[in-house]
């Protein structure tokens, strides 16, 4: 019988992101003049990696939902409305008492260079709900989000993860670098970038990327911004491909969820993973070219247009 739902997210937060592009992002101690700046963070959109990741499998065609910890305004400020009107079910695992939904506020130079500050407050005292078996029984797979050894949700997704598996499900891992060691025994599909992937080797003591494979997952891919993404499968190096050129880069934020969730989408539809990371930057390439991370998603239709143009083939 044929499972229901494709893709559950499994923790971290729904987010409100605050954006800013300026020529040049400013020295230690230096004051940088930028008119029009603290309007441009005035504005929020949509964001939460967790989020992220299951609204662009949704667009592309998937059942998903998420289970993630909310602040007291996740109603009230629009968020469940907009997940509701995304298809994407929310399972509420925890409420941060008496907080709002984290804010995470991001300033970009034109080059795609960042530096990040999250305002979210701490988790030490929610009781967190976990999934039931019924729920993983009748999922394909499970994406986790976060899971550093020290987070307080670490032990509730280690739990939530180990029903999963035994129920079958495909394990995917998308951005960790300071992961739980029986978290990442678990993975089946590891997906990170550069700079995670060189954060994940060092906690691990590893010096390569395919000797990752040894402590869990058997597929990975490693983004590289405007370089592409290279897929490791079994050990072995199997596949550069290229990053897509698009008609403008505006904001690179999202750029990585969004190749994680077209990735997981592809392969749940039987694609080669080498394939798989083509549609994965296919997405991205729509993601940068507008401002917020599920501003510019485009359908399995839209997607393959593009993937045609870009790399001679049907998908």
């Amino acid at each position: 019988m044929p499972k229901a739902i494709d893709l559950i997210a499994l923790g971290g937060w729904p987010v409100l992101d605050h954006i800013a592009v300026m020529p040049r992002l400013p020295e230690t101690n230096e004051i940088l003049f930028e008119p029009g700046f603290s309007q441009q963070l005035e504005q929020s959109y949509w964001g939460g990696c967790t989020v992220n990741i299951a609204i662009t499998a949704a667009t592309l065609g998937l059942v998903t939902r998420i289970a993630v910890v909310v602040g007291n305004d996740f109603k009230s400020g629009g968020y469940a409305t907009h997940l509701e009107n995304q298809g994407v079910h929310a399972d509420v695992i925890g409420e941060l008492s008496g907080q709002r939904c984290p804010h995470c506020f991001q300033i970009y130079d034109q080059n795609g260079n960042k530096f990040s500050v999250m305002d979210a407050p701490l988790e030490d005292d929610i009781d967190y709900v976990d999934l039931s078996d019924n729920v993983f029984k009748n999922t394909r797979s499970v994406v986790i989000v976060g899971g550093s050894t020290d987070h307080p949700q670490t032990p509730y997704l280690i739990r939530n993860v180990s029903k999963a598996k035994k129920a079958g499900c495909i394990i995917a891992y998308s951005g960790p670098f300071t992961t739980d060691m029986e978290l990442f025994a678990f993975t089946d599909i590891l997906i990170f970038n550069q700079y995670e992937a060189e954060k994940a080797m060092a906690r691990f003591n590893v010096t390569k990327i395919k000797d990752l494979p040894s402590l869990g997952p058997s597929l990975i891919f490693v983004t590289h911004r405007d370089k592409g993404s290279i897929v490791y499968r079994d050990k072995h190096k199997e596949l550069h491909v290229p990053a897509i050129q698009t008609r403008r880069v505006v904001d690179p934020t999202g750029a990585g969820d969004s190749y994680s969730g077209a990735v997981i989408a592809a392969l749940l539809q039987d694609r080669h993973p080498a394939e798989a990371a083509m549609v994965g930057s296919t997405v991205s390439s729509f993601v940068i070219e507008e401002i917020g991370c599920q501003t510019n998603l485009p359908t399995w239709k839209t997607m393959s247009e593009r993937y045609l143009m870009s790399f001679g083939s049907s998908i």
